[in-house]
């Protein structure tokens, strides 16, 4: 997964939960939490 202009990954959910990605490219290292929650439907 990345930010940059035309090299953007995608994080697809299978089901709820949580996650952590973790990256260490060199000297930097860097994570994110991700939670999915059930779909609310009106």
């Amino acid at each position: 997964i990345s930010n940059v202009d035309d090299e953007r990954g995608l994080a697809t959910a299978l089901s709820v939960g949580s996650s952590k990605i973790s990256v260490d490219y060199n000297s930097i290292s860097s994570s994110i939490d991700f939670e999915v929650t059930p779909e609310i439907l009106a």
